[in-house]
């Protein structure tokens, strides 16, 4: 005789489960870097300043003797000095600091004269701040004139005794 097979008491339900609410597939999105974007230096460093009537933007030491002064301010302030030939009995040392020019030194023309510094101031124009010096009681030792390739300007004694220079140019700054 043929052995029957005990079938399980559990009905087996003919009904189907119910199927899931099909969830959106999710695209995948690129993980954006954890780096921020990089702005260069030259971007991001700010800007100098535009320059103003009234601003000093250069400096020079007239001395009798330069390569003294040169010596002196170098090893004071680590100031770096480029020659640059004048003619054959003058050489005006350009004064560096950080890489950008601001003065510079020569050699006086009166060897009796003291050592000074004398800053240059930035006009509008020249010949009109000149003129409104003078009106203030101010004393013109050079008239205003050209200096090729560079710009114009004058030297004036303030009532107090002080000299300075007006200066302008079309150019960039030096």
């Amino acid at each position: 005789m043929a052995k029957k097979t005990k079938k399980s008491s559990a009905k087996k339900s003919t009904k189907k489960a119910p199927k899931k609410a099909a969830r959106p597939v999710a695209k995948k999105i690129p993980k954006k870097s954890a780096k921020k974007p990089t702005v260069s230096k030259a971007a991001s460093a700010p800007k100098p300043p535009m320059i103003r009537r009234g601003d000093v933007f250069w400096t020079e030491l007239n001395t009798s003797n330069p390569d003294a002064g040169l010596k002196f301010y170098q090893k004071l302030f680590g100031w770096s000095s480029k020659p640059m030939p004048m003619g054959p009995d003058m050489t005006y040392n350009v004064l560096v600091q950080n890489g950008k020019e601001f003065g510079g030194v020569l050699k006086t023309q009166d060897p009796a004269a003291p050592s000074t510094w004398l800053s240059y101031f930035w006009v509008d124009s020249v010949d009109q701040a000149t003129e409104t010096a003078k009106q203030l009681g101010g004393t013109v030792l050079m008239p205003p004139g050209d200096i090729p390739g560079t710009g114009r300007m004058s030297v004036i004694q303030d009532p107090t005794g002080a000299s300075f220079a007006l200066f302008h140019s079309d150019n960039a700054r030096p």
